[in-house]
C-alpha cells in the first residue's frame, strides 16, 4: 500500500493517480472549497451593507461559483488522469470557462458602471420641468436605438448572452462533427488518443473567447478604472483580479503545444495553469469586501453618543429607529491627546459640522461621496429636501399658504420622491427604512400617477438588492403598466392632484433624518479623514493638531 501511494507515474492518461501528488491535489481541492464556501457565505451574510449591496451579489456569487467549479475540475485533472474524458473537457473549455470569465468581467464592470452613473448625478436640485416629454419605449424601432438606450452594464449583459449563444452553436457543431470526441460518427478529423484529442483546430473557438474576455475586456476595464480611488479599495481589488486572470490562457496553450512543458505536464497538467489565478481572484473578490465589513463592524458604536446629543436638540423631528439603520464610524482619538485636541476633533466629526457643510458647501461633500463612496444620491436627496423645505417655509413666513402654492410644493415633493426615493423610478434610490418608505409612498401617491407595484423598501424584511444596473431614462418615470409618465406631466397635472391631509413642510423629515444619519456615520467620517490626510500631506508632517486646525478653518469658511 505504501509502495502504491508513493509510486509516481505522473499524468499519462492512464488509470487514476492516487499517489502522493494526487492526494495533495485532492486535499487542496477540499480545503480550498471549505474556505471558499465559508468566505462566500460570510460575504452573503453582510449583503445588506450598502457597499456590498452595490456590487450586485447575485452576479458576484454566480461568477465566483462558476469559476470555482472549474477550479475544482482543474485540481482533479491529475488524480482522475485518463478518467477525465476529452469530450467533457472540450465542452468545459468551449462554453463553461468562457462563460465564467464573462461573468467575472461583468462583475468587474460593476465598478466602472457605478462610477459612470455617479458622475451623471448633480448635487444641485435639478430643474425637472425643463425636459421634453420622454419617448415611449414602444416608439424605438431600430436595434441601434434600443442599444443606445441601454446602460453600459446592460450592454455587457447583452453581449454575454449573445456570445454564449454563438459559442453553444459553434461548440455543438465542432463536437458532433469531429471524430476526435466520438470515433463512431463525425464529418471531419480522425479518432485519436486522449493526448492528441486535446489538440487541434477544434479548440480554436475556446481560445478565441478566452482571449476576448481576458485580453480584450480585461485590459479595457483596467484602462477605464485607472483613475478610480474609492474608499472600499474596490478599484484595487478589481485591478489585481484582472491581472491575475491574464497568465492562465497563454500558459495553458503553451503547456499543450510546447514540448518544453512535457516534464512539467506530468505533475502539473495543462489546465492547472488556470488554478493560481482563479484562486487569487477568488480570494481578492471575497477578502476585500469582508475586510471592509469587519472594519465597519469594529467601528459600530463610536459615534452613537455624538448622534444622540444632536438628536436631543431636534425636538421637531420624530426619532428614527437607529437600530435598523445603524452603520459605523471611527472617531479615533489617541489616549495621549490633549483636551483641546479632543474637543477639536469632536467639533470636526460632529453633526453640526456636517449640517454646516450641507448647508453652505455641499459640492465638496457630494464630489467625495460620488467619486469615493458611490453614494452621491444621499447628498442629492439631502440638498433637494433642504431647498424644498426652505421654499415651503418661505411661503409660510408670508402668511397662510395658498391652495395653489401648496399644490406647487406637493408637486415638487412628488418629483423628489419619484426621482430620489422610489425604487422603481429612481436610478439611485436612497436607503431608508421600510416604514418611512411606505409612509412616503402613501403621502405622494396620486390618482393620476399609478403607484409602482411590488415596490420593496431597501431595509424591509424581504428586502431585495438595489438595482444599480437597470436602464433608466432620467427624464421619465415608469408606471406598472409600462407607460411613461413624463416630467412635463408632473407639472401639468399638479393642479388636479388630491393632496393628503398630513402633507406639510415636515413630509420628508423622517426620511431626511435617516439618510443624514447614514451620511453622518459613513460618508462624513471618511470625508473628514480624507481632508485631514490631505491637510497633513500639505503641511509635510507638521502634526495632526495643525492639520485639524486647518480643517476647522475650512469648515468655518464653508
Amino acid at each position: 500500500m505504501a509502495v502504491a501511494l508513493f509510486r509516481r507515474s505522473g499524468h499519462n492518461w492512464g488509470p487514476p493517480n492516487l499517489d502522493a501528488i494526487g492526494a495533495v491535489y485532492i486535499t487542496v481541492c477540499i480545503v480550498w472549497t471549505l474556505l471558499f464556501a465559508a468566505g462566500l457565505i460570510t460575504l452573503l451574510h453582510f449583503r445588506k451593507l450598502p457597499f456590498i449591496r452595490m456590487r450586485d451579489m447575485t452576479l458576484v456569487a454566480s461568477a465566483l461559483v462558476t469559476l470555482h467549479v472549474y477550479l475544482l475540475l482543474d485540481l482533479l485533472v491529475y488524480p482522475l488522469n485518463g478518467a477525465f474524458p476529452c469530450g467533457l473537457e472540450f465542452w468545459i473549455m468551449g462554453i463553461y470557462l468562457p462563460l465564467g470569465f464573462a461573468l467575472f468581467q461583468a462583475q468587474n464592470m460593476q465598478l466602472l458602471s457605478l462610477s459612470l452613473q455617479q458622475k451623471r448625478l448633480s448635487w444641485q436640485p435639478r430643474d425637472l420641468s425643463a425636459h421634453d416629454d420622454a419617448r415611449s419605449i414602444y416608439s424605438i424601432r431600430s436595434l441601434r436605438k434600443k442599444w443606445n438606450a441601454m446602460t453600459f452594464l446592460h450592454r455587457m449583459y447583452s453581449g454575454i448572452a449573445i456570445g454564449a449563444c454563438v459559442q453553444v452553436v459553434v461548440t455543438s457543431f465542432l463536437f458532433f462533427g469531429s471524430r476526435k470526441f466520438h470515433g463512431s460518427y463525425g464529418a471531419f478529423s480522425a479518432d485519436v488518443n486522449p493526448a492528441k484529442c486535446r489538440k487541434g483546430w477544434e479548440w480554436l473557438p475556446s481560445i478565441v473567447w478566452q482571449f476576448v474576455w481576458t485580453y480584450g475586456i480585461g485590459p479595457y476595464v483596467l484602462f477605464k478604472i485607472r483613475n478610480i480611488r474609492d474608499v472600499y479599495h474596490w478599484s484595487l481589488q478589481t485591478k489585481l483580479s484582472i491581472i491575475l486572470s491574464l497568465p492562465g490562457t497563454p500558459l495553458w496553450i503553451a503547456a499543450i503545444y510546447s514540448d518544453k512543458f512535457a516534464n512539467v505536464d506530468l505533475w502539473w497538467p495543462a489546465p492547472m495553469w488556470f488554478a493560481p489565478g482563479l484562486m487569487g481572484l477568488e480570494f481578492l473578490t471575497i477578502f476585500f469586501p469582508l475586510w471592509e465589513a469587519y472594519r465597519t463592524k469594529d467601528r459600530r458604536h463610536s459615534a452613537q453618543s455624538a448622534f444622540d446629543g444632536w438628536e436631543k436638540d431636534r425636538s421637531d423631528v420624530e426619532s428614527i429607529d437607529c437600530a435598523s439603520t445603524k452603520q459605523s464610524v471611527n472617531i479615533s482619538v489617541s489616549p495621549s491627546a490633549t483636551s483641546s485636541e479632543r474637543k477639536r476633533r469632536h467639533d470636526i466629526y460632529g453633526m453640526q459640522a456636517l449640517e454646516k457643510t450641507l448647508d453652505t458647501n455641499a459640492a465638496g461633500l457630494f464630489k467625495f461621496a460620488a467619486t469615493k463612496e458611490f453614494t452621491g444620491e444621499n447628498i442629492v436627496f439631502l440638498t433637494q429636501v433642504r431647498d424644498w423645505r426652505r421654499n415651503y417655509l418661505q411661503l409660510l413666513s408670508d402668511g397662510a399658504i395658498s391652495v395653489e402654492n401648496r399644490r406647487k410644493m406637493y408637486a415638487e415633493g412628488v418629483k423628489i420622491f419619484y426621482h430620489n426615493v422610489c425604487m422603481k423610478t429612481s436610478e439611485f434610490p436612497v436607503n431608508i427604512e421600510s416604514k418611512i418608505y411606505a409612509d412616503l409612498q402613501r403621502m405622494f401617491h396620486s390618482s393620476n400617477i399609478p403607484a409602482p407595484k411590488a415596490v420593496v423598501a431597501p431595509f424591509a424584511d424581504d428586502a431585495v438588492p438595489l438595482s444599480w444596473t437597470q436602464p433608466k431614462n432620467a427624464n421619465s418615470i415608469h408606471s406598472d403598466n409600462e407607460e411613461l409618465i413624463t416630467i412635463a406631466s408632473l407639472d401639468s397635472n399638479g393642479g388636479s392632484w388630491e393632496i393628503p391631509d398630513g402633507f406639510d413642510e415636515h413630509a420628508f423629515d423622517r426620511a431626511e433624518a435617516s439618510v443624514k444619519y447614514m451620511v453622518f456615520t459613513n460618508t462624513w467620517i471618511r470625508f473628514v479623514d480624507a481632508q485631514e490626510t490631505a491637510s497633513m500631506a500639505s503641511t509635510q508632517g507638521s502634526g495632526s493638531s495643525r492639520s485639524s486646525t486647518s480643517l476647522m478653518r475650512w469648515l468655518k469658511m464653508a
